[in-house]
């Protein structure tokens, strides 16, 4: 067999394939292409899967970092909205201590021992003058001394009442007696006094009360210290 023969086969064999794929049917020949698309995509699906892990943990993480980052945003304000209110707070107390420290210096001298004697100079001879006056009968003077006895015990329970609604609220009076080591934290040194028995640089004696809120000196104390 010559090699006109062989191609003349060739064409042949090509035609009556030809006239085959004409013969079959159309919804045949359309699923036998799409099959071949599908396999030529499958050809490529192996990388995207072997991709998808990776990208997922890739998200993963970064939602992971976001959820971090926003609870400890929130921590954070929190702490700050907290130590707001602490702070608005103790100002508040503080002011209103402060507010009321001279009312209770008031009470103080009212209740310090002879400060009426002092206040009030003429008070002797006009009881010695009541006492002098005809008429004036032992009743009459007992009644009042109960009266004046009254009033101060009355002033004693309102001044032990608002310290007890201070300390309620933590301010507290800064206790001083003598020959306490002078502190400048807690102290405010007035004068200087020599003092038998009395260290240098302590405490001689208090001349005004001080008040702490907490840890806090609210006012400190007024005292005498030895030189």
């Amino acid at each position: 067999m010559n090699v006109s023969e062989e191609q003349d086969k060739d064409i042949r064999a090509a035609g009556e394939q030809a006239q085959r794929n004409a013969a079959a049917d159309p919804e045949q020949l359309a699923a036998e292409e799409d099959s071949r698309r599908h396999l030529d995509a499958d050809d490529g699906s192996d990388d995207q899967y072997d991709d998808e892990p990776a990208q997922l943990a890739r998200e993963r993480d970064e939602l992971k970092d976001r959820l971090l980052r926003t609870m400890a945003d929130y921590q954070n304000f929190a702490r700050r909205a907290e130590q707001n209110i602490v702070q608005a707070r103790d100002q508040a107390l503080m002011d209103l201590g402060r507010r009321l420290l001279p009312a209770l210096d008031l009470f103080d001298r009212a209740l310090a021992p002879g400060q009426a004697d002092a206040d009030e100079p003429d008070a002797a001879p006009e009881a010695d003058q009541a006492q002098a006056t005809p008429g004036a009968s032992d009743g009459e003077a007992k009644s009042a001394g109960g009266d004046e006895d009254a009033f101060v015990t009355g002033i004693r329970m309102v001044h032990q009442e608002l310290i007890q609604a201070l300390e309620s609220f933590g301010i507290r009076r800064i206790r001083v007696k003598p020959g306490d080591e002078f502190d400048p934290t807690r102290h405010e040194a007035m004068m200087k006094q020599p003092a038998q028995g009395i260290a240098s640089q302590h405490v001689v004696h208090e001349l005004q009360a001080g008040y702490t809120i907490g840890d806090r000196t609210l006012r400190p104390a007024k005292v005498a210290v030895a030189p």
